[in-house]
């Protein structure tokens, strides 16, 4: 199955999600001019043998043409940002790779995934993306995000961080952001300073 098949099988699979490998070869059609579909151990070898580089350059492609540029002049976007924890098949090498939330009880019997994800609130649409391990935090995860110019970016109080909110309002031309304040929330400011709330 040539690398291209392996892409359109990867993209499958995610609209498909629900059914079998081979269901997603035959409903996407995915043979060489007429010829009959390959077996499903060949779509699995070609999905191996893709890797996670060109689908990460085709997302990239993807959110440059059709999510970066602004709805209209003179407004800000708004987005947000936020992570989601999804589990994995447990695999030793998930188990070993990933990690999994711990609870007071122990750890949970199955690994699981983080992801932070920056989203445009109007479009719903995905524009950018990171993934990791549990032993990943969501705020570190965050700060390797792509924002966007001329927007406001919404987070949630977990991601109170001087640092890294003023290095994303630093990282490009009009990025504001806007958080909930924690209740017991303090910050000092003095006239010959800059404010690291704002």
């Amino acid at each position: 199955m040539p690398a291209e098949h392996a892409v359109w099988l990867v993209t499958g699979l995610a609209l498909f999600r629900k059914r079998p490998l081979w269901q997603g070869v035959q409903q996407l059609e995915l043979s060489l001019a007429g010829q009959v579909l390959p077996a499903p151990s060949v779509s699995v070898q070609a999905r191996q043998r893709l890797g996670e580089e060109p689908l990460q350059r085709l997302f990239e492609l993807r959110t440059q043409a059709w999510g970066r540029s602004p709805q209209r002049e003179q407004a800000l976007r708004v987005l947000a940002v936020d992570g989601v924890v999804w589990s994995a098949p447990d695999t030793p090498d998930n188990r070993q790779q990933l990690g999994s939330c711990s609870t007071r009880h122990g750890p949970l019997p199955w690994p699981q995934i983080r992801a932070t994800c920056l989203m445009d609130t109007h479009s719903h649409e995905l524009l950018d993306a990171r993934i990791g391990g549990m032993d990943c935090g969501e705020l570190s995860l965050a700060a390797q995000l792509k924002g966007v110019d001329h927007a406001v970016t919404l987070f949630d109080r977990g991601y109170f961080s001087a640092a890294f909110l003023l290095d994303w309002q630093a990282a490009g031309e009009q990025r504001h952001w806007l958080m909930r304040a924690k209740d017991n929330l303090r910050h000092e400011s003095s006239s010959d300073s800059p404010r690291a709330i704002r």
